[in-house]
């Protein structure tokens, strides 16, 4: 039997909540010392904090986004200022960066995340090594 999920449930599901008061921003948007040494290892601004907002996103919706730079503006602001980054505009063209992929890769291993809508494959009966 299928299972019957709520539209209200699923209506919240991948998206930031209306609106990001302090205490939730500090319980997501903080990166301790690892994660903070993780994103530091980019070569430019732009790509540690593209790296540093992929980690807090998936972290906050449980998803990574299409568009990874389309963050609230006060989440945007809580990552550059760990990262001291004081200009956020350089995250401009993250996006069209192919490293983007890669670092959605390292977050999913580092931290355990998995694709959900990626299916495990199944042997044949004759392909079993027992």
């Amino acid at each position: 039997m299928p299972a019957v999920v709520d539209p209200a449930a699923l209506a919240g599901y991948a998206a930031f909540p209306a609106e990001q008061d302090r205490d939730w921003l500090g319980w997501v948007c903080h990166l301790g010392t690892a994660e903070l040494e993780q994103a530091r290892r980019r070569t430019e601004d732009r790509t540690r904090l593209g790296y540093a907002l992929q980690l807090v996103t998936v972290r906050a919706i449980g998803t990574f986004l299409p568009d990874p730079t389309a963050v609230p503006a006060p989440m945007l602001a809580a990552v550059a200022r760990q990262l001291g980054i004081t200009n956020s505009g350089v995250l401009k063209g993250y996006r069209e960066l192919g490293v983007r992929w890669r670092h959605t890769a390292e977050i999913r291993e580092r931290y355990g995340y998995r694709d959900f809508t990626a299916q495990p494959t199944r042997r044949s009966a004759g392909s079993c090594r027992c």
